[in-house]
């Protein structure tokens, strides 16, 4: 039984802009769990590491840092072997080929330029079908070249970078990819999140961190394990960062709202670590003037929680009275009075009020 190791979308190089002044030390964390990627490749005696395109965020990434990737997968203990993505894609002058100048003294590091089949050593009746992104803005399927199957091939293995069904810029790639090229394990690059097709054929790794508030999976990569009766595949996590997007419309408890309990709440669930966490809070709504006094010893608290970032954007009013003369039907005002001026508790004024104006809008 032979093992991989595979992973995608690293995008070293990469701003991190949203995590405002944590991206330095997100943009190393990142490194450090490409350190621990190869580490597992000991810990699993895998055969190989497949990296399925996107490793570099684009051709901006600085010298340093494509030399420090070089090194860095140089002490893999197995073979290392790279697929172009569309931020990455092959290129004269591309940064996939300033990495290539920087890998080509390393012995164990190869980029797969070519459409053709792949043999690993140690991975005996196996045949891989790498599929690169070799055009920025190809729209055709990059796995058009997959030859039939053939009896010496035994199991095989797609090595892909693009998204399912949907043409982008490394191409459109089948929904059932592993049966119209008849795979036992199509492998893809390029979504971030990640993804297991039905088949249970088909699978995205993911990116080992997350990069943005869009991004709220756990770092992880996958190890398969190649045998004669069908691969087996496992994720094993391997990231550190957290990116957590709190957004709530608070209402205030006069009418019938969780006033900021449902901030506190939101906070309280947070299950990450402060330090490799950033956290944006999206707040809007309105408050009564105590309620949002207490809102503000809340987002004081969150500040100094010790979250590597803390963007809070509030859009909170002050509740106040509403205002009766908007009701512009005579009637509808009078009625609205007479609500307002009942004996009922507030907050059922207050949304007697609201159900009142909504359905003098929805009459409209």
């Amino acid at each position: 039984m032979a093992k991989i190791v595979v992973t995608s979308d690293w995008h070293i190089g990469a701003r991190l802009a949203t995590a405002g002044p944590a991206a330095p030390a997100f943009r190393e964390a990142k490194l450090r769990t490409a350190e621990r990627i190869v580490e597992l490749c000991r810990k699993e005696d895998a055969r190989a590491l497949f990296l399925l395109g996107d490793i570099f965020d684009g051709d901006r990434v600085g010298a340093a840092e494509v030399r420090r990737a070089a090194e860095l997968l140089a002490r893999a203990p197995c073979p290392v072997f790279v697929l172009p993505g569309n931020h990455d894609w092959w290129h004269p002058g591309g940064v996939l080929e300033a990495f290539a100048g920087e890998a080509k003294e390393k012995d164990a590091i190869r980029v797969l330029l070519k459409e053709e089949p792949l043999t690993v050593e140690g991975v005996a009746r196996v045949t891989f079908f790498p599929c690169p992104v070799l055009r920025h803005a190809g729209v055709a399927d990059p796995t058009l070249w997959i030859p039939a199957r053939r009896p010496e091939h035994g199991l095989r293995v797609g090595l892909i970078h693009g998204a399912l069904d949907r043409a982008e810029w490394g191409g459109r790639v089948p929904e059932k990819v592993a049966d119209a090229r008849d795979l036992d394990l199509a492998l893809l690059g390029d979504w971030h999140n990640p993804a297991s097709g039905l088949d249970m054929r088909t699978h995205y790794p993911g990116s080992p961190e997350p990069g943005g508030f869009d991004e709220e999976h756990e770092g992880q990569v996958i190890v398969a394990s190649l045998e004669a009766g069908g691969p087996d595949v496992r994720r094993v996590p391997v990231g550190e960062l957290r990116w957590r997007r709190i957004e709530r419309t608070l209402e205030s408890e006069a009418i019938g709202g969780l006033g900021v309990k449902a901030l506190e709440e939101a906070l309280a669930a947070l299950d990450a670590s402060p330090a490799t966490t950033a956290v944006r809070l999206r707040l809007s709504g309105s408050l009564s003037a105590e309620e949002l006094n207490h809102l503000d010893e809340v987002l004081e608290r969150a500040r100094g929680a010790g979250w590597a970032h803390c963007d809070i954007d509030r859009q909170v009013a002050c509740a106040r009275d509403p205002d009766l003369e908007a009701f512009e039907d005579e009637s509808v005002r009078a009625v609205a009075r007479r609500v307002w001026e009942s004996r009922e508790d507030e907050a059922v004024r207050r949304r007697a009020l609201a159900i009142l104006e909504a359905t003098v809008e929805a009459a409209r």
